[in-house]
């Protein structure tokens, strides 16, 4: 089922492409008779064409569909639209490289005479122009050495410029070119873009919004779990009604000055109909800052997120393993599976005791939990085991681990370890469950 879903999503967007290489190429296909100048002219209507069609499925990658996102899930979708993103800058490129080109040839104008001519004598291009620029500074903003240094609030705000970006440069695709006089080819370029659009403000901003409201969501407490480590409890109406499952996450936005921006956060309670618990540990950024957060600010959620859930799994036993703050996601699952009485076996890593998170409610779980300190020694309130989780201690202490669902949250470090260590010892990774993020 899940094949054929993602299948038929595939499908819908090679027929988009095929829809408009069409468009392309009954009204393009006369230039190649002109010469080298029409074929330039061509392909850089063509290139201009696909590079609306990426960016409506960039917009789509992101636009937190759900059926679309829990086909792929929110780190495969999220990486693959940076991919597409990076591709683009090609177009962004030959499409007004490749029309001056064409345009240029057999007038006495220099290809930058002729870019200059687009932006300064031809309708809605000066607009379109603008959104280029805004585009590549995206672009450029999104490599990996600056990304690095950016704050994800940061890194966010200046994605927004993408939509105003796209905006800019769509009225101009259909005065020109292949739309010109095609009242069919303009409804349908309007219809695909302005449905993307319609799906994206839709699930992306107005869903969040209205379900917040309708369950007035607010802060209702803060719980220090470690010296590191809070909680952010929030409570609303009917919850009962707000869906997401164990081991997901969201986007939060507090409504209380300076904590507005958004703040991806892992749910670390199984759905309950009282309360929702998100926790996050001390990093920098808004993690050191939700002291500040005042009891009764309204929040809004932009989610469930993530497949990072027992919807996914195939076997009726489990092995959870955590790493630090991964422990929150990996919590909720365990939390949720002993509601159904399953065979759960948890490895929990940490750096020592005190950085234990929901020590006591791990204990009350009907679970082997294996504690595992990389920097405790012998010393220790608890049974444990010393150093890092690897195959030696999974085979020990969870000896059927081939029989098992494997769900891994932690560090990438140790989530790319422990699945190379896996693979060695020849379990069948498609029974492994992870999610890497990263803006």
């Amino acid at each position: 089922m899940l094949k054929m879903k993602r299948a038929l999503a595939l499908s819908a967007l090679l027929a988009n492409i095929l829809i408009v290489y069409l468009i392309w190429w009954s009204g393009s296909k006369m230039l190649f008779a002109i010469g080298a100048s029409g074929m330039f002219i061509a392909f850089g209507r063509l290139s201009g064409l696909m590079l609306e069609v990426s960016f409506m499925f960039m917009l789509v990658l992101i636009a937190r569909i759900p059926w679309i996102e829990q086909l792929w899930g929110h780190d495969k979708l999220n990486k693959f639209h940076r991919w597409v993103g990076f591709t683009t800058l090609i177009g962004l490129i030959t499409h007004p490289l490749f029309l001056a080109i064409g345009y240029s040839a057999g007038r006495d104008i220099s290809i930058l005479g002729q870019l200059l001519d687009f932006t300064t004598h031809w309708d809605d291009v000066a607009a379109a122009a603008g959104g280029v620029v805004l585009l590549i500074l995206v672009i450029l903003i999104s490599t990996p050495f600056v990304r690095k240094h950016l704050a994800y609030e940061s890194w966010h705000i200046t994605h927004l410029f993408t939509y105003a970006a796209i905006l800019l440069a769509f009225e101009h695709q259909t005065a020109f070119g292949d739309f010109a006089g095609r009242p069919a080819a303009i409804a349908y370029w309007y219809a695909f873009n302005y449905s993307v659009f319609a799906l994206l403000v839709w699930y992306r901003f107005l869903r969040p919004i209205y379900y917040s409201y309708k369950h007035n969501l607010i802060v209702s407490k803060i719980v220090k779990e470690t010296p590191l480590v809070s909680s952010i409890y929030i409570t609303g109406k009917k919850l009962n009604e707000f869906k997401f499952q164990a081991g997901q996450f969201a986007n939060l936005f507090f409504l209380q000055k300076g904590l507005v921006s958004p703040h991806p956060l892992s749910f670390s309670c199984a759905p309950n109909g009282e309360y929702l618990r998100f926790s996050a540990r001390a990093s920098g950024d808004f993690t050191s800052k939700i002291d500040m957060l005042k009891i009764g600010t309204k929040v809004i959620i932009d989610g469930p997120l993530g497949t990072f859930t027992e919807k996914f799994s195939e076997r009726s036993k489990y092995l959870l393993i955590a790493g630090g703050i991964g422990i929150t996601p990996i919590y909720s699952l365990a939390e949720s599976l002993a509601k159904k009485k399953s065979d759960v076996i948890i490895f929990y890593a940490s750096k020592n005791i005190e950085e234990i998170c929901f020590l006591k409610e791990i204990e009350q779980l009907p679970f082997i939990c294996n504690c595992v300190l990389s920097n405790q020694g012998d010393k220790c309130a608890i049974p444990h085991e010393n150093g890092r989780i690897d195959m030696e201690k999974i085979k020990r202490l969870a000896p059927d681990y081939n029989d098992r669902e494997i769900y891994v949250c932690g560090p990438k470090t140790m989530i790319l370890s422990l699945k190379e260590q896996l693979k060695t010892a020849k379990y069948n990774l498609k029974h492994l469950h992870y999610e890497l993020f990263a803006f």
